[in-house]
């Protein structure tokens, strides 16, 4: 329920040419979280036991209530019918996100890259085929990935402002399935960990692009309904892809699943990049540009 507000909130509250940096930021933060969380977690309850885990984790939901709290209050916005059902605002979105171009391009490049090409749920298989199946080169792997991110968001003033979204989303996208495949291939552990940095950070700035192509493309009157869509693709293709390698994996192995996945996503962002108008490929029209402004215009933070 909070992710659509979240990402609503970012385009409400910033200047229009500061978007792609402050979804870098989200992105980064949610990195964070994946990278450091679970390294504080073991050390509180090593030394303070499980008691001092829900103590600290009560402490930060607490510091969270007392920063939204402290957010700016967002202008009003035009209002449209409610929905007489739930499915209903949810098909209205669907409806939406097809009929529009470059909404439907966004969720499927993103769509392609998770449901054929994420890893995850490979990594103990992995972990056990390639590296030995020592614990602590599984747990390299997943802060591998989220370091990557991290990186990347880090850097966001070098590409979140960037005027070809869409490009930079194609690419994105073609080094993420480009680095899984090499991890296909890693000979050693030091080269997979490399190639897992350079897949998260990939994800990152797609998912960077991708979020300023949504926000761009959609009015204010449907920007929550949009978000919420752009959250279910975030969420429902992962969990795909991880039940599509491991059903893979089964009737063969962790590497071939890895490889097909991986050279199947590939073929679908060339396919998609191809099948995109070369002006929405490469540059953000004026005519776009002026509208987001005038929307920030109207509704200023």
């Amino acid at each position: 329920m909070g992710s659509p507000a979240r990402k609503a909130l970012v385009v409400t509250a910033l200047p229009v040419d500061t978007w792609g940096r402050g979804l870098a930021l989200t992105a980064t933060s949610f990195q964070l979280s994946v990278l450091l969380g679970p390294a504080i977690g073991g050390i509180v309850a090593a030394t303070h036991g499980v008691a001092g885990c829900f103590a600290l984790a009560t402490a930060l939901a607490a510091s969270a209530v007392y920063g939204i709290f402290r957010l700016p209050r967002t202008p009003p916005q035009p209002r449209t019918p409610r929905p007489r059902r739930t499915s209903d605002g949810l098909l209205s979105g669907l409806r939406i996100g097809w009929r529009t171009p470059a909404l439907r391009r966004a969720f499927l490049v993103d769509l392609n890259a998770t449901i054929l090409a994420m890893p995850t749920a490979l990594f103990p298989a992995l972990n056990s085929e390639r590296f030995g199946g020592q614990t602590y080169t599984l747990s390299l792997m997943f802060a591998a990935l989220a370091l990557g991110g991290i990186l990347a968001g880090a850097a966001s003033k070098y590409f979140a402002h960037s005027r070809r979204p869409a490009a930079l989303m194609f690419g994105a996208a073609l080094i993420w399935a480009f680095s899984l495949l090499a991890l296909a291939a890693a000979p050693h552990l030091a080269a997979a960990l490399g190639v897992l940095a350079i897949a998260g950070a990939a994800d990152t700035v797609s998912v960077v692009a991708r979020g300023v192509i949504v926000q761009r493309e959609i009015a204010d009157t449907h920007r929550g309904r949009i978000s919420a869509l752009d959250h279910i693709v975030e969420i429902a293709g992962p969990e795909l892809g991880n039940a599509r390698a491991g059903l893979i994996a089964q009737f063969t192995t962790a590497t071939i699943s890895l490889t097909a996945g991986s050279a199947l996503s590939t073929l679908g962002v060339l396919a998609l990049a191809i099948s995109t108008p070369r002006r929405r490929r490469h540059r953000t029209t004026k005519t776009e540009d002026s509208a987001a402004q005038g929307r920030n215009d109207r509704h200023p933070a």
